[in-house]
């Protein structure tokens, strides 16, 4: 994984730890400066950016094709090749929630500016808004779009 100078163009820093390509990463919105990346390792590594360094590993069963941290940082959102997103608690470092609703490939997420939404891509032509507040006991299923049917 790199950091780069969009002005210049050229690559800063650069952190070695995965072993296969990185899919996707995300940087944190609050606190301390960091990025989370997904790989066809099967891990989500949390980076400190100021350390160049892991600071955490999440291991999947399959590739991570898509990551990202939720508002406070807290969580870490991930999601791949079986089609479900798990959301892991930092602090207790393991699944507290899955979202399930894709029926083929996860291939991108991103969080709503508040929060509180995170929208997920499959290659099932759908898009999920899924509904990530801490305090959600029903359903997380928000809305769903069907794309263009073949």
């Amino acid at each position: 994984m790199g950091v780069y100078d969009a002005n210049r163009g050229v690559r800063t820093k650069k952190y070695a730890g995965h072993g296969a390509v990185v899919n996707s990463c995300h940087v944190s919105r609050a606190g301390d400066p960091l990025a989370v990346s997904g790989s066809d390792d099967n891990m989500a590594m949390v980076w400190d950016l100021r350390a160049r360094r892991s600071v955490q590993q999440f291991e999947s069963e399959y590739a991570i094709l898509a990551v990202s941290f939720s508002g406070n940082d807290e969580e870490v959102f991930t999601s791949g090749i079986d089609n479900v997103v798990r959301a892991w608690d930092r602090r207790r470092e393991s699944v507290v929630y899955t979202l399930e609703g894709h029926t083929d490939t996860v291939t991108g997420m991103s969080l709503s500016p508040d929060g509180e939404s995170l929208l997920t891509n499959s290659m099932d032509r759908s898009l999920i808004c899924w509904d990530v507040r801490n305090f959600v006991t029903t359903s997380r299923l928000s809305k769903q779009f069907e794309g263009h049917q073949v």
